[in-house]
C-alpha cells in the first residue's frame, strides 16, 4: 500500500473524533440545532468545520490508537460537544 494511503488510514480515526465533537456541538447548538436549519446542512457544517479544525489537531493525537480507544473517544467527544452547545444556549 502506498505510504500516503497508509497516512490517510492512519488519520481516519483522529478525524472520525474531530468530527463527533463537533457534530455534537452542532447538535445541540442554539442556531444549528433548531429544526429551522436542514439536517443536511447541518452535516455539511460539521464536515466542513471538522475538515478545517482537523490539521491542528492531528499533530497532538497519540499514534496506535485501538478500536476501545477510538470507541471511548467517539462517546467522550460527542458528551463534551453536546455539553459545549448547550452551554452556548443558555
Amino acid at each position: 500500500m502506498p505510504t500516503a494511503m497508509m497516512q490517510i488510514l492512519m488519520a481516519l480515526p483522529v478525524f472520525a473524533l474531530v468530527l463527533v465533537r463537533i457534530s455534537g456541538l452542532v447538535m445541540t447548538a442554539p442556531l444549528m440545532g433548531t429544526v429551522v436549519s436542514p439536517m443536511r446542512f447541518r452535516a455539511a457544517f460539521a464536515m466542513a468545520m471538522a475538515a478545517v479544525v482537523f490539521p491542528t489537531v492531528v499533530g497532538q493525537a497519540p499514534s496506535g490508537l485501538t478500536l476501545p480507544d477510538v470507541l471511548q473517544g467517539v462517546f467522550g467527544e460527542l458528551i463534551i460537544g453536546a455539553t459545549i452547545g448547550i452551554a452556548l444556549s443558555m
